[in-house]
């Protein structure tokens, strides 16, 4: 699936199951949104609502423009280090997932774009080469003090996996290190 249109649609292909596609999405998907991403994919697609947090994380793992960067590999060297158990590093998993938002969803549920004109947008932010918040203030959508706003309140809800690393009992040079090492994957 095009990375435009797994983030257009905040949707991760699934499996196929003959010759329907079937995406996981942490909402529901209306009518009109799954008959044009049935256009997109040109196959007929069918959609299961997953756990708060798995489409976020997926997105950002296999799509996003910051690609390099991967949580799970952190806990994973942390395991390899044997800083943590197999069992500690799921624990920071599932605490980690759930606590991830996308910005288009907290701008929605603060009220300050409704969810059809969001997919309206969308499609023409994929155009674009600018950061989704940066693309409506420069549209007039949105003014750069709600940008900072929405900004900070995602950075408030969702949980950094360094802060849970630092939690579970990691220095701040183990997590630093981690870092270095995610980057360098």
């Amino acid at each position: 699936m095009p990375a435009s249109v797994a983030l257009h649609y905040a949707v991760l292909p699934l499996r196929l199951d003959n010759d329907e596609l079937i995406v996981g999405s942490e909402d529901g998907i209306d009518p009109v949104s799954l008959a044009a991403l049935t256009r997109k994919v040109g196959r007929k697609v069918r959609y299961v609502i997953v756990l708060r947090g798995q489409i976020v994380t997926g997105l950002r793992h296999w799509y996003a423009r910051r690609r390099g960067h991967d949580p799970r590999a952190m806990l994973y060297n942390a395991v390899q280090h044997q800083w943590l158990t197999e069992q500690q590093a799921g624990e920071i998993w599932r605490q980690y997932v759930p606590h991830q938002f996308l910005f288009a969803e907290i701008l929605t549920t603060l009220g300050h774009i409704n969810r059809s004109a969001i997919n309206v947008l969308l499609l023409r932010h994929e155009r674009s080469s600018l950061p989704l918040g940066k693309f409506l203030v420069t549209e007039g959508v949105i003014s750069q003090e709600t940008l900072d706003r929405v900004l900070t309140i995602q950075r408030e809800l969702q949980v950094s996996m360094q802060s849970l690393l630092l939690k579970a009992g990691l220095n701040t040079e183990q997590v630093a290190q981690l870092e270095s090492e995610n980057e360098g994957e």
